[in-house]
């Protein structure tokens, strides 16, 4: 019943938009380039492609360095059967395999790694990089990426980027996704991250969303050493970022966040199982500093889960004193003493759901009215809003909106 109340509002909602946007303009459809049947390198296809153009490559193993200079997608026939050995070039401090100098990039279905017979351990897999000149709002989704001795995703200086539904695994001497140089305002959401020194490793960037990610045994180079490895997620010099609905588990840390500056952080809706640390925060700062995170969102939507948490769940209320259960722990969880507090621990597990578009716990008809709000916007636009892209194909419609129809009703409690 839920699910049908839910799409008769998105029907309320979207009948009068979608007349609004029914009249398309008559424009020239870009162009496909197929590999091997047009050119036998992923590389000369997009030498000789378009702005705008979709190559699509068949099933097979393509041995290249790649570098991606202009708008276009670069499609796999399957991320099961459709491999980029990558080799490294030499531009810039370090070497590449797949090298994103440009904006409106989509990579999506391939595996993706790196070329064996290529011995220089500094490969990074993907890089998206913007030091030298504009390159944002690219997707990068439903690849598998195995890094070894290398950073899997490197995001340099980019913006608006979107990191989704990704599998993502490596060993310890390399990083799943590493953010850094003013990395600001990326999106980061339902990739599985195993293995490394860190699943998400955020430095000097802001305004960051890591959400419903399964990040797992990302450990210590150097054990014993907190701050700046070894993590789930690391945030170091990164205000405003949000970390919400992710599963960390058996990670030397769950998340670190690190230095003073590292302010108005919010994590919540996360479920922090097994990991040797929970969570950390540390600061040159003494302990009156304020600018630590927060480790939840209030009443009623609570914090996050903690498998270590021994406290129990006999009353309810914003001050946990009313007779009754509520999903929050009466107590506190104490991560580090006097300056880091999740007020309202859950008393299970994260459900992990999709839809919840204002991220306050609960699938329902705010998150349709957010939707609304942004119908028929693209990144270009002025209402734009990232959440709302839930299937991350680069404008909110309707199928954003039957997505939060599908799941009405389901909340994180």
């Amino acid at each position: 019943m839920r699910t049908v109340s839910g799409i008769m509002l998105v029907m309320l909602l979207t009948g009068t938009l979608v007349l609004a946007f029914n009249v398309r303009r008559a424009e020239s459809k870009p162009g496909t380039i197929i590999v091997p049947d047009d050119y036998p390198k992923i590389q000369d296809a997009i030498d000789n492609a378009s702005a705008g153009d979709t190559i699509f490559v068949r099933a097979g193993t393509y041995n290249e360095c790649i570098t991606i200079d202009k708008p276009l997608t670069l499609k796999g026939e399957s991320n099961q059967n459709t491999t980029l050995q990558l080799s490294g070039g030499s531009r810039g401090w370090g070497l590449f395999g797949l090298d994103i100098i440009a904006s409106n990039v989509t990579v999506s279905g391939f595996t993706l790694i790196k070329d064996p017979r290529f011995y220089w351990p500094a490969v990074v897999l993907v890089d998206i990089d913007a030091r030298s000149k504009e390159c944002g709002n690219n997707t990068i989704k439903d690849n598998i990426l195995m890094g070894r001795n290398t950073d899997a995703l490197a995001l340099l200086g980019s913006s608006g980027n979107k990191i989704m539904n990704n599998s993502i695994s490596n060993n310890p001497s390399g990083c799943c996704i590493y953010m850094v140089d003013s990395s600001d305002s990326n999106f980061i959401s339902y990739n599985e991250l195993s293995g490394g020194w860190a699943g998400v490793y955020i430095s000097f960037s802001s305004s960051n969303t890591v959400l419903g990610n399964d990040i797992a045994n990302q450990k210590m180079m150097e054990p014993g050493v907190i701050g700046g490895n070894g993590a789930g997620i690391e945030i170091m010099h990164s205000p405003d970022n949000v970390v919400v609905g992710n599963r960390l588990t058996g990670n030397d840390v769950g998340v670190d966040v690190f230095a003073a500056d590292s302010i108005d952080n919010s994590i919540y809706h996360n479920s922090f199982v097994g990991n040797v640390i929970q969570a950390g925060v540390y600061s040159s700062y003494n302990s009156w500093y304020s600018g630590y995170p927060s480790w939840d969102s209030g009443y009623p939507s609570g914090g996050n889960y903690w498998s270590d948490y021994n406290g129990s769940d006999l009353y309810g209320g914003p001050y946990q004193n009313v007779t009754g259960s509520d999903g929050i722990g009466d107590a506190p969880y104490i991560i580090n003493a006097l300056i880091s507090t999740d007020h309202y621990p859950l008393m299970s597990p994260v459900k992990k759901i999709v839809g919840d578009v204002n991220m306050d716990g609960v699938v329902d008809g705010r998150d349709l009215i957010v939707v609304s709000r942004a119908f028929a916007a693209t990144p270009a636009c002025t209402n734009w809003n990232q959440l709302a892209d839930l299937n991350g194909d680069g404008k909110i419609d309707g199928q954003d909106m039957i997505i939060v129809a599908r799941h009405f009703g389901q909340h994180y409690l």
